[in-house]
């Protein structure tokens, strides 16, 4: 069997993140960062703001994504009622005869 070789990008990559790793003066090169770090108020208000920022959206998008879901099953549920006249199965209808 060969030996497997290494991809000749994979030791510089390597060596980049042993360094950034090693010495978080570089990993935390921006300042708010820097602050947020260091238990800074406005900088633990600048990372608080930052998540508000993401995660609104994304409530509020999974919100609607969540409304659409439900009122698509809603209707296919209600389309697949036995009486012809649409709307929610009444008991009648799911009834055996």
């Amino acid at each position: 069997m060969h030996a497997k070789r290494s991809s000749p990008t994979r030791w510089p990559a390597a060596a980049l993140t042993a360094i950034v790793v090693c010495t978080p003066a570089l990993a935390l090169a921006c300042e708010a960062c820097r602050d947020a770090v260091a238990n800074d108020p406005v900088g633990t208000a600048l990372s608080a703001t930052t998540l508000l920022l993401i995660g609104g959206p994304a409530l509020l998008m999974g919100s609607i994504g969540g409304w659409v879901g439900y009122v698509h099953w809603r209707a296919g549920r209600y389309a697949m009622a036995p009486d012809e006249g649409g709307g929610p199965p009444t008991e009648a209808a799911s009834q055996p005869v």
